[in-house]
Order: structure tokens, then C-alpha cells, then sequence
């Protein structure tokens, strides 16, 4: 089925960006081009760079990346690059993984096919530090949510949901990782159904959900908090599991030694 998309865009962090890109293999209609922006800087970039260079082996058309926080302005950067003007509302996808940007109404006007990965169920979990906050919540499972970019944010209406388990030994490393995982799975289903089903299809099979609590930034910053050691074994357990994000490159504080 042709389904008219010819600029394939994702934007976001190194590797929820690069799992996201494995939904790429699906793909049989190779009559596309792919741009790539990473938040990341220096080497971090650079590896994404490898990521982004293996669409040649998808058979895309083209293949254009950029790093660094600049590549946040996504109409700026294909204005300049003169990429603009071949991307029109009903050629382009955008596919976001856990960037940190808030698109505005004029880039969600400029691209209606915006969507996004979330790391955590909508209807409880929105907002950032979600991992931390599957663990002190005690939530038994978690799921990754690819739902469309609306204005108000993590409100937009959801395409596909994937589900993991988590137990007692799950720390906010563990169900990143497996988080990423099913960002790969969910891109895949997703192109899968654009070329069997069409961009109407998945819009129209598109359902709303409550939306939760929204943890803002402020309510937990991982990198300053403490651990009560006056608590009950299985609670500092707890908290020790629900900091243990050594890919965040932070340390825990006990007893203001770290």
C-alpha cells in the first residue's frame, strides 16, 4: 500500500533514538528520506552518527543527521538546510524519543503526523523521572506508550501500547533499558501498519486515555536526593533501586557521603 509518507523525522536522546530507529527495518517502500536529531554533544554524538549512517543499510534515499541542543529547533534546522521545502503536512512523520522538547503549535501545525514515545503509562505516570517514580509507587507492571503530539503535553491520543512486568529487583536502570526495548517494538509496529494500513488507519484506530499525575522535573531531582536510613530495610531497598541510574551519571547521597 502506498502511503504517500516521504521524510521520515525523529528527534530525541541517543538511545531511546536509536532503538527508535529499528522500526526502519520493516520498512519495503525504500522511496524515503530520513532526518535524524540527537540532544547529544561531542562522542555521544558521534556514536549516534553510526546509527543514523546504518539507514544506508535500510536502502533509504537519503539519510541527514544532527547532534547538540541546537537541533531542537527542527523548523530552524531544515529551514537552513533547505530541507523544508520538500516536507509538506502529508509527506513527513515525526517521531519524537524522550526528548526533553516541548514542540509548539506552530511546528505541530507545520507536521500533524508528530508523535512520541513515552516512557510510562499516561494514566498514571507523565511527566519526567517516571522510572524513579514506577518504583516508589510500587507499580507492578510498566508500559511504553507511542501517542500522537498534541499542544498539551502527553495528551495526545495513543497509537500503540507495550507492557513489561517488574518485580522486587528492578531498579530505574533496568526498566530504562527495557523501556528502550519497547521503543523498538513499538516503531516497528508502527511502520509495519503505515505501509499495510495507512497514516488514516492509525489515526483513526487512535484512542484517548485519562491522563495521570504529571511529575514535573522539581518534584524529583534524582541527583539530589538522600536516603533515609531511618526507614524499614525493604523501604531503603526501595530507594536505592529507584536511584540506581548510572547512565544518568549522578550518585546517591548517604548520609551526605557519596
Amino acid at each position: 500500500m502506498e502511503d504517500g509518507i516521504e521524510n521520515l523525522v525523529f528527534i530525541g536522546k541517543k538511545d531511546p533514538l536509536k532503538y527508535a530507529l529499528e522500526g526502519l527495518n520493516v520498512l519495503k517502500n525504500r522511496n524515503r528520506r530520513i532526518f535524524v536529531f540527537s540532544e547529544n554533544k561531542g562522542d555521544e554524538g558521534l556514536r549516534l552518527e553510526e546509527s543514523v549512517k546504518a539507514a544506508n543499510n535500510f536502502g533509504l534515499k537519503d539519510s541527514y543527521w544532527w547532534h547538540g541542543k541546537e537541533s531542537y529547533d527542527l523548523l530552524g534546522c531544515l529551514d537552513i538546510s533547505q530541507d523544508l521545502d520538500v516536507m509538506t503536512p502529508d509527506n513527513t512523520v515525526v517521531m519524537s524519543a524522550s526528548t526533553r522538547k516541548i514542540f509548539d503549535a506552530r511546528t505541530i501545525e507545520r507536521f500533524p503526523y508528530m508523535f512520541n514515545f513515552h516512557h510510562g503509562d499516561l494514566r498514571k505516570l507523565r511527566g519526567s523521572n517516571i522510572h524513579y517514580w514506577a518504583i516508589m509507587n510500587g507499580e507492578k507492571e510498566f508500559i511504553v506508550i507511542l501517542h500522537k503530539i498534541a499542544e498539551k503535553l502527553d495528551s495526545g491520543r495513543v497509537v500503540f501500547e507495550d507492557v513489561f512486568g517488574l518485580d522486587e529487583y528492578d531498579t530505574t536502570q533496568s526498566i530504562y533499558d527495557r523501556s528502550n526495548l519497547s521503543i523498538a517494538r513499538l516503531s516497528s509496529r508502527f511502520f509495519e501498519k503505515l505501509e499495510n494500513e495507512g497514516m488514516a488507519k492509525i489515526l483513526t484506530d487512535s484512542y484517548s486515555v485519562p491522563l495521570g499525575r504529571n511529575y514535573k522535573r522539581k518534584d524529583c531531582r534524582v541527583e539530589e536526593q538522600d536516603i533515609d536510613m531511618n526507614l524499614p530495610v525493604k523501604d531503603i531497598l526501595k530507594q536505592v533501586r529507584a536511584l540506581y541510574f548510572p547512565d544518568y551519571r549522578k550518585t546517591i547521597v548517604i548520609k551526605e557521603k557519596r
